[in-house]
């Protein structure tokens, strides 16, 4: 029995009922529930007003479109329909000429966007429709469209079957489905109907994306914003901590030999005793140069002198010198001085991400031994930076909590560039920044 044969028979709903229907699931997309209990009552509604067995909902999920949600299969049908995707016997990934992954049965062919629309069980919409699917069955394989059809559908008893596709932007990105044991379930203007549906999850979908996408950056943000408050405050701590305990320390030893040298030349019934005073004098040299030294670092540690001075390479030059110096990881470099006038926020902003690369290193990564590039290539600023030790983990590189990474990709993106983090093949962790020439004039310092 043909899809035109069948169409005598009664159809799933009438153009009434079809468009009360569209509009109760247009109001159920537009309000602000999550995607998944959206999609659930859409389902749900679907099921009621259609009088279908089954319904379900296929999404993408990286290369495979499992059920995002579904009303009706039987328990036994789920395991093994749910996924799409073809495997070898090695079981890896097949993919096409095209190097996409290659998708089976009905369902694959529907989303792979192979449809004939010549053929009466296909729409120029790219969907599947079939009133009666025995027939299937004993389709010459040379003929079949499909890749690997499983036909469980079919052995489960469905007779009636539609496949509708939806799209984001033209892309499919899954596919309503519709079984139902009895024959004749379907018109081609319930297809249509299911069509413009499909068209509405789309949208849907994407609106619902980027709010959960803002939402997401949103929290990000406030996230970031209190761990750079809390860094501030740990660093204040820090130098008053210094300040206290070395520069405090130091101005009060220079105080006492001030003092005593001052008594010592008051005379108070005695003659002064220059070799003494020469020892108080050098010993307060001593503690003087010392505290140079620590105003300095201090100086260092809060805008180093070189960046405005000599530029953003003899700045990281003297970074690495420190950092090899506190961590005992030996540093290679490489660091062009034939870069573009810099201005600078950008060069500050490159030279704190390097910074933090280096800390990050020092801290977490177990390495001996690190690298620092810098050049210019395909127009832009290039640093790299890369270590030998034990690799970020891949959940972190996209984790909206590593606030140091969040950090380092918000100072790059308001430079009007780009940071990329990447475990080694074999380990080790590369960053790499990518600053677009003109440099970007924004930013922090």
């Amino acid at each position: 029995m043909t899809n035109r044969e069948c169409m005598s028979a009664t159809a799933c709903i009438e153009h009434a009922e079809a468009q009360e229907m569209v509009q109760e699931i247009l109001h159920i997309l537009n309000e602000p529930d999550d995607l998944h209990a959206c999609i659930q009552r859409v389902l749900t509604i679907l099921r009621t007003r259609t009088g279908v067995d089954a319904v379900g909902l296929r999404l993408q999920d990286g290369v495979d479109f499992p059920y995002f949600v579904q009303d009706g299969f039987p328990g036994d049908f789920l395991p093994t329909e749910s996924t799409l995707v073809e495997r070898g016997k090695d079981g890896g990934l097949c993919r096409d000429e095209h190097d996409h992954v290659r998708l089976e049965c009905t369902c694959g062919l529907v989303i792979s966007g192979k449809t004939d629309p010549s053929n009466p069980i296909f729409t120029k919409g790219g969907s599947f429709w079939i009133n009666d699917s025995l027939p299937l069955l004993d389709l010459p394989s040379r003929q079949d469209p499909r890749l690997h059809p499983r036909n469980r559908c079919i052995h489960h008893g469905y007779a009636s079957m539609a496949l509708v596709p939806i799209r984001t932007r033209e892309q499919i990105v899954g596919l309503i489905q519709l079984n139902d044991k009895r024959k004749g379930r379907f018109t081609l203007d319930t297809i249509e109907t299911l069509e413009g549906i499909a068209a509405h999850i789309g949208s849907a979908l994407i609106r619902k994306q980027l709010e959960a996408e803002l939402k997401r950056s949103r929290e990000a943000l406030r996230a970031l914003l209190g761990s750079i408050e809390q860094a501030r405050e740990v660093e204040r701590a820090h130098i008053a901590r210094d300040m206290h305990d070395d520069l405090g320390q130091n101005l009060t030893a220079i105080k006492m030999d001030m003092r005593w040298i001052a008594r010592a030349l008051g005379g108070e019934g005695k003659n002064p005793d220059p070799a003494a005073i020469r020892a108080r004098v050098a010993a307060a040299i001593e503690v003087v140069d010392a505290t140079m030294v620590s105003v300095q670092e201090l100086s260092a540690s809060l805008r180093p002198s070189l960046l405005d001075s000599f530029g953003v390479a003899a700045a990281l030059r003297s970074e690495i010198r420190r950092f090899q110096a506190r961590s005992g990881i030996v540093c290679r470099t490489s660091l062009t001085d034939a870069l573009p006038a810099m201005p600078p926020p950008a060069a500050m902003g490159l030279f704190r991400i390097c910074q933090e690369c280096l800390t990050n290193i020092a801290r977490h990564s177990g390495a001996t031994r690190a690298g620092v590039r810098m050049g210019i290539g395909d127009g832009n600023v290039v640093l790299r930076v890369h270590d030998n030790g034990t690799g970020i983990p891949l959940k972190f590189i996209d984790d909206p909590a590593s606030l140091g990474l969040l950090g380092m990709t918000e100072r790059a993106a308001a430079l009007g560039g780009q940071i990329r983090f990447q475990r080694g093949k074999r380990h080790g962790t590369l960053v790499t920044v990518t600053l677009p020439i003109p440099l970007a004039v924004g930013g922090e310092s």
